[in-house]
């Protein structure tokens, strides 16, 4: 609104008294301070000033329009202040979004930490497969090791993650332990349905990479319901090691298929190019602290050798 500019004149002329110190102290001749107070009283249909050759006063309407002017000015100095204040430390709502089962086994924890190290800060955080948009999202951060595209999403990477076959040693005892990946097709394979049914498991064998065919009789769309369903001894899974690896450090769960790339003498491996648990954020000339934070806190506690066998006993965040 234009006349927005002419209030802080009215201000000065009010409290200088006259036209000429208020234009000397706005750095404008007193024919323009005048002028513009002219177009304001217009603008609004009151006087303001009540105007005489030798001096001037407020009006009744004056006077009440520059009590509001007065209190309206200092509401928005609050707000800027505020406003810099949020610069100076992280606080306010944080909105992070992740996968349910990494959420709950591994961001969980950490925003539990990161919020008693920073109790001005409040979390919202969803668990889900949300294949909307960053901008549709409303997160500020999102956890995930899908990528992100786009012009204005930044990451940071924060810890490795790969798949691995695995099953109880108890389902292995009564099955039969599978020697090479084509010998899944005998077996009860565990199948993710999230986003998609997954029938078919990579694997790199003589250097090559097959995809095997694979079925059971357990389906799900969630990642902790493949888990439970392998941990009892169901079947054969194929799971993250974030999710697995503290059982089989402890022996709950047997690696099939350890290795990398297959050699001249048969050795295989799940193919999986292991990939990257990244942070994704819009980018920003003046990165929101609170959001910064959360990241530079998460990557000293996922750092790039992070034991996901270890997930019980998550290093302190910075």
């Amino acid at each position: 609104m234009d006349d927005l500019q002419y209030i802080p004149v009215f201000r000065k002329v009010a409290e200088a008294g006259n036209f000429s110190a208020a234009a000397q102290a706005l750095r404008m001749t007193p024919s323009t301070v005048s002028r513009q107070i002219t177009r304001l009283e217009e603008r609004l249909g009151v006087q303001l000033l009540a105007r005489t050759t030798r001096n001037l006063r407020l009006t009744e309407a004056g006077s009440k329009f520059y009590d509001s002017c007065t209190r309206g000015m200092a509401q928005l100095e609050d707000a800027i202040r505020a406003i810099s204040q949020l610069q100076d430390e992280p606080q306010g709502l944080l909105r992070v979004g992740t996968t349910p089962f990494f959420g709950k086994l591994h961001i969980v924890p950490a925003i539990t930490d990161f919020l008693f190290r920073y109790p001005k800060v409040s979390v919202d955080i969803s668990l889900g497969h949300s294949d909307s948009s960053f901008l549709e999202s409303g997160r500020d951060v999102l956890v995930r090791a899908v990528p992100l595209s786009g012009s204005s999403i930044a990451s940071q990477p924060l810890a490795p993650m790969e798949h691995v076959v695995c099953a109880t040693p108890q389902y292995l005892q009564a099955h039969g332990t599978p020697r090479t990946p084509r010998d899944l097709v005998h077996h009860n394979c565990l199948i993710s349905t999230q986003p998609v049914p997954v029938c078919e498991w990579p694997f790199i064998i003589g250097r090559r990479r097959r995809q095997i065919r694979v079925s059971g009789n357990f389906r799900a769309d969630g990642m902790e319901a493949i888990y439970h369903a392998a941990v009892v001894g169901l079947g054969i899974a194929r799971l993250p090691n974030y999710v697995v690896g503290p059982d089989i450090r402890g022996g709950r769960l047997i690696s099939l298929f350890p290795g990398g790339m297959g050699s001249a003498d048969g050795a295989l491996g799940d193919a999986t190019t292991p990939s990257t648990m990244r942070a994704f954020y819009l980018k920003s000339r003046f990165p929101d602290p609170k959001t910064t934070a959360f990241i530079e806190f998460l990557k000293v506690r996922f750092k790039t050798n992070y034991n996901w066998e270890r997930r019980e006993s998550a290093p302190p965040g910075p």
